[in-house]
């Protein structure tokens, strides 16, 4: 019985033949496609090499390519529906109310202005503090007190 028992006839010591069933227009379209791809690379390792020196100068593919790098990952703008209906006012000298003489923020009606005085609290104003009440409101804000020169 020799079949496969045999070392002369095992797969092992057999030659297999690979045949390349392309046409030759493909091999030499692959071929062309490789040099492509090692000219690519070797453009590519000499700009990063003239970048590192400082001697690169952009061309107009490059500058292209960048432009288009930066509008594909630019942030994307909110759409209309998402966007949040009125902005975040800051309050200026402009946004207050004066109710009996004073000032208040512009919020403040009659009604709440009675509340606080009803509850013995008010908006404190440096400008209305006498010089006791000056040296106090530094002291609590660790700042440093310079009375002012009283007019004569």
């Amino acid at each position: 019985m020799k079949g496969w028992s045999g070392y002369q006839n095992s797969p092992a010591k057999q030659k297999f033949v690979v045949v390349d069933a392309r046409s030759e227009e493909e091999k030499k379209k692959e071929q062309e496609q490789i040099k492509k791809q090692e000219e690519k690379k070797k453009k590519d390792q000499l700009k990063i090499q003239q970048q590192i020196e400082g001697t690169y100068v952009e061309t107009e593919e490059d500058i292209k390519r960048r432009k288009e790098d930066a509008r594909r990952n630019a942030p994307r703008k909110i759409s209309p529906a998402k966007q949040k209906k009125g902005k975040n006012k800051k309050t200026t000298k402009n946004d207050t109310v004066i109710i009996d003489g004073k000032t208040y923020p512009k919020g403040y009606t009659k009604k709440d202005v009675k509340r606080l005085k009803e509850q013995r609290e008010d908006i404190v104003r440096y400008e209305e503090l006498d010089e006791a009440g000056k040296k106090l409101w530094h002291k609590v804000r660790g700042t440093k007190y310079t009375p002012s020169k009283k007019k004569k």
